[in-house]
């Protein structure tokens, strides 16, 4: 069986195809690359307290900024305590249970500059007892050449000091 393609419908095709590949590159353009997988280990992890009780943490996405040098990341997390519980990334004036969020880097000295706290909606936010929060947390980094591994570093305190063992999420560069 033969099939006849004219000139014209080869050139319809041709042009169509152009199009769409090249509206394919600019649509990449207007979104955020994936860190394609470079998050190590298991996806959801169990903080628990030295009294059984626990905090869920699922990491439910994630991306790389290389225009701001920006990892985005984005955690659901559930609240199995007995009260609220606070998100902090800070240690000082914690009262009841306050889950905070720190960060380690390798690579060159001071890879991690800080979290984008305007881009970081899990800080300074309370979960109820039996409740959860999906939110984002965003690291500044240098150039994305200078880093060679991140981890969010997960930890429950009280007003007597760190209540529970840390939890990390890593990726690497």
């Amino acid at each position: 069986m033969s099939m006849n393609i004219s000139r014209r419908s080869f050139m319809k095709g041709a042009a169509a195809a152009s199009l769409a590949v090249a509206a394919s590159t600019m649509l990449t353009g207007c979104d955020m690359p994936d860190l394609g997988g470079i998050f190590g280990g298991t996806r959801t992890k169990t903080i628990k307290l030295k009294d059984g009780q626990t905090v869920n943490i699922a990491l439910t996405g994630y991306s790389y900024d290389s225009w701001f040098y920006q990892a985005r990341t984005e955690f659901k997390i559930v609240n199995n305590l007995s009260g609220d519980l606070k998100i902090s990334d800070s240690t000082s004036g914690i009262t009841g249970y306050t889950l905070v969020v720190g960060y380690d880097s390798y690579g060159d000295n001071g890879v991690v500059t800080g979290f984008e706290t305007s881009k970081s909606g899990l800080i300074g936010k309370t979960i109820a007892a039996d409740g959860d929060l999906t939110d984002k947390l965003t690291l500044n980094l240098k150039a994305k050449g200078e880093w060679s591994k991140v981890k969010l570093i997960f930890t429950v305190y009280d007003a007597t000091g760190a209540v529970s063992d840390p939890v990390e999420f890593s990726f690497e560069n």
